[in-house]
């Protein structure tokens, strides 16, 4: 499958670009059963995205899971994200401060800041940054004995590859090379990823997965510079992302697996604009400088929006966790 999807990527090269924004991709199936209003917790992973701070950790990482730290005395620390304020899986559960069991749907947030899918393939941030693999890890050796879930009441929610692209960018004159070398690293990447989704699959019993694209960084001001390459290297690695994905309903056919196009919500939130009272979209607040308020920017830091723009995409996902329920 992957050499057919290194060849689609291929000869498709010329659409990606031109193709106007698809419409969310969903699961083929919602399996029976499965409801998002009956959903009371929540496991996250991924990057600056989705972590929150706590008490055993800071603005990377919601725990260290240090020998002192404690999974079920960990408060999370209101606001301290790369949104300046809360992320979305926050506004997805209502989890926004406290101890995450004591919130409408209990959060369990693995996301690390910086993180990559396989630090082997695509180095994260900085050297203490978690990937997606030791995320799950984490998550088996400190979340999964201490907290009491029922799977059927569980999604796990994932958002990856912000950082495999940034973090390997592959500027080769020769287009062609570029493409083929960039799929296969993205094949690899996404190899990673579907082993960590299908650990929490197999061995914990894990059967309702959501599953988030990258969105447009070729419109992050700090990418301007870079805007082409970036708008090629993200519509690849999407393209490359829907087709595991399929495969992957299929493979695991009796798991509700959700498809979430942030890729689209961002594209059309930064065409509507004014109507969702942005009045900046194309620069950052810059220190010692005087801003509109912080609510009137689409970006925030880095590549990252803003608190708004989270609460946009947790109303948007939301609802289509709502369409995707068999209740």
């Amino acid at each position: 499958m992957k050499s057919l999807a290194l060849t689609a990527s291929v000869l498709l090269w010329p659409l990606i670009q031109a193709a106007p924004a698809a419409e969310s991709p969903s699961s083929t199936n919602p399996k029976s059963g499965w409801c998002w209003n009956s959903v009371d917790t929540v496991f996250a992973f991924g990057d600056s995205y989705t972590n929150v701070a706590g008490k055993y950790g800071d603005i990377w990482t919601w725990n260290y899971f240090t020998k002192n730290s404690s999974s079920l005395d960990n408060p999370i620390t209101a606001n301290l994200t790369a949104a300046s304020g809360p992320v979305w899986v926050q506004y997805l559960t209502g989890c926004y401060q406290g101890l995450p069991q004591k919130c409408p749907q209990k959060l369990w947030d693995l996301a690390f800041g910086g993180a990559t899918v396989d630090q082997d393939l695509v180095k994260p941030a900085r050297d203490f940054v978690q990937d997606l693999e030791h995320q799950v890890q984490q998550w088996q050796t400190y979340i999964k004995p201490a907290v009491t879930f029922d799977a059927e009441k569980t999604l796990s929610a994932v958002w990856m590859g912000i950082n495999d692209i940034t973090n390997s960018e592959n500027k080769v004159k020769n287009e062609t090379l570029a493409i083929l070398q960039q799929t296969a690293l993205y094949n690899k990447i996404l190899d990673a990823y579907f082993e960590q989704v299908d650990v929490l699959y197999q061995s914990e019993g894990m059967r309702a997965f959501l599953l988030i694209n990258v969105p447009p960084l070729d419109r992050t001001p700090s990418k301007k510079g870079d805007a082409d390459y970036y708008k090629k290297a993200v519509a690849l690695f999407n393209l490359l992302l829907h087709a595991r994905t399929t495969e992957y309903k299929v493979k695991r056919s009796d798991a509700t697996i959700i498809e979430f196009d942030a890729h689209a919500r961002f594209e059309y939130y930064l065409a509507h604009a004014s109507e969702y009272g942005f009045k900046n979209t194309d620069s950052l607040c810059e220190a010692n400088s005087t801003c509109l308020p912080r609510y009137e920017y689409f970006w925030n830091i880095g590549v990252h929006p803003t608190y708004v723009v989270h609460k946009l995409l947790a109303e948007d996902i939301r609802s289509e966790l709502e369409r995707q329920s068999n209740c």
